[in-house]
């Protein structure tokens, strides 16, 4: 009777001539993982320079308003029901019809709006990085006074746009 004898990589073979020495020479290093690390993505960070497209002001009647103040709510509602109707071909030419007549002058309107009042964001954004950095508020030596008045009314004459 034959005995059927398993092939063992850690034991001795006479059968292949191995041993635990030669074995193990096949197998890699227990801490390789350690020795050579998996490259590491770096995530940029994005600069956020845009922050004055969400400024609020508040009005007399102290109501707050924004760049974009009536219009931000209605502007995700219509884009996600654009997307639901286009599913549907039966409503999909009525809601169109709709679209273009009522919805599509009032984004002009809004972008009118909101370019109108652009020239006076960036003056601002300009000014605001002016005083923010050290270097160069060195150009404007006992002038910062003037440079702290001349963007209180930059500011307010934004907010007035934006009104």
């Amino acid at each position: 009777m034959l005995k059927s004898k398993k092939n063992n990589m850690y034991t001795y073979n006479k059968d292949n001539s191995e041993d635990v020495g030669e074995s193990r020479k096949s197998i890699s290093i227990l801490n390789a993982f350690i020795q050579n690390p998996k490259s590491k993505t770096t995530v940029t960070i994005p600069e956020i320079l845009e922050t004055l497209d969400y400024i609020d002001a508040e009005h007399k009647n102290k109501r707050i308003i924004s760049h974009l103040q009536p219009h931000y709510a209605n502007i995700n509602y219509f884009t996600h029901l654009k997307r639901i109707i286009h599913y549907y071909l039966q409503i999909n030419s009525e809601y169109n019809k709709i679209y273009n007549r009522n919805v599509l002058p009032l984004k002009k309107e809004v972008q009118d709006a909101v370019s109108k009042c652009n020239p006076k964001k960036n003056e601002l954004i300009d000014l605001i990085k002016v005083l923010q950095d050290p270097e160069k508020l060195k150009n404007f030596s006992g002038k910062y006074n003037n440079k702290i008045n001349e963007y209180k009314t930059k500011k307010k004459d934004y907010q007035n746009c934006l009104i």
